[in-house]
């Protein structure tokens, strides 16, 4: 191996030992039985469509590990494209996923019920029927910049909470209901935003986490357009988080405008009961993230980022 080699042998190393998460391997593992006929879960009837029926606590947290798996392709797809990883067909690693990304209900789960892109790519690349590469000097910088954004959305508690109740599920007595209603109460907002952590419930965790996301929609969007020059690196890390701007785009819209006008409300009171503060300069900076958000959530929910990505797939 030369030196390049060594170097893309040590990226796949590293993205594989932070996002190939233990829920990840652990659906792998229950995939690969599934493949032999030797699973004791249906795969198709696990990874039906969650509308209109009911999926039980149990199945969640079994789809939640495939979720993990197929965001670990999906980030070995984006690292593809770059040449940041080298695709080595004979590696086991990349030999397993072609056949579990392969697999009917696991493909089904992604092609027809929740239409993610990557992991359609990724196969693609694996079969050879798709070899898109874009590299650049900048191309690698800018995944570096992507892959904390990542770990916002997959890591964060705060984060995780939020995008749980966004995504339908409940925690305890608390969903997105509740979560909406403090949209509308700004003392109560405040409240959640400021409790001491070991006190926190779901609600304050998800309240916590709105607020989180709304900075990483800004980022998220800065790091987009930074990556204009790069539209298929672009359009791919776009098709990584698209499922928040797209599947859950009516309760992002006029909802989140609603969480951020109270949450400009709750830092106002927060800064109005504290000492030395520059009112004038925290009111300015105030309204231009509000600005600055209204700008980043139109580009997002619109979609217009993955167009190019969307058109390869004939969607």
């Amino acid at each position: 191996m030369n030196q390049e080699s060594n170097l893309r042998a040590d990226n796949l190393r590293l993205l594989t030992e932070e996002f190939f998460v233990p829920a990840a391997r652990k659906a792998g593992k229950l995939a690969r039985a599934a493949l032999k006929g030797n699973a004791d879960r249906d795969l198709g009837e696990l990874l039906r469509y969650h509308y209109p029926g009911v999926v039980t606590d149990e199945e969640t947290w079994l789809r939640d590990r495939f979720d993990y798996l197929l965001s670990f392709y999906s980030i070995l797809e984006v690292a593809a494209l770059i040449g940041f990883i080298e695709v080595d067909r004979s590696d086991p690693l990349f030999r397993r996923a072609k056949r579990i990304l392969a697999f009917a209900p696991i493909r089904k789960y992604y092609v027809k019920h929740y239409r993610l892109a990557l992991p359609q790519l990724f196969l693609k690349r694996l079969r050879r029927e798709f070899d898109r590469q874009e590299q650049s000097d900048r191309s690698v910088s800018i995944f570096y910049n992507f892959l904390p954004l990542v770990r916002v959305i997959e890591q964060d508690p705060e984060v995780e909470t939020f995008l749980w109740f966004l995504d339908g599920g409940r925690r305890g007595k608390y969903n997105y209901k509740h979560l909406a209603k403090t949209f509308r109460k700004p003392t109560k907002f405040c409240e959640c935003l400021t409790v001491d952590r070991k006190h926190a419930t779901d609600l304050d965790r998800s309240v916590q986490g709105f607020v989180k996301f709304t900075q990483f929609c800004v980022e998220f969007d800065r790091l987009l357009q930074d990556s204009a020059e790069l539209p298929w690196l672009q359009a791919e890390m776009f098709a990584y988080h698209s499922y928040w701007f797209v599947q859950c785009s009516s309760k992002l819209g006029k909802k989140l405008y609603e969480g951020v006008a109270v949450l400009n409300e709750s830092v106002a009171k927060i800064y109005d009961e504290t000492a030395d503060v520059d009112a004038k300069r925290v009111a300015k900076d105030r309204d231009r993230f509000s600005k600055d958000l209204r700008t980043a959530m139109s580009r997002l929910l619109s979609g217009a980022y993955a167009r190019r990505l969307l058109e390869d797939l004939n969607w």
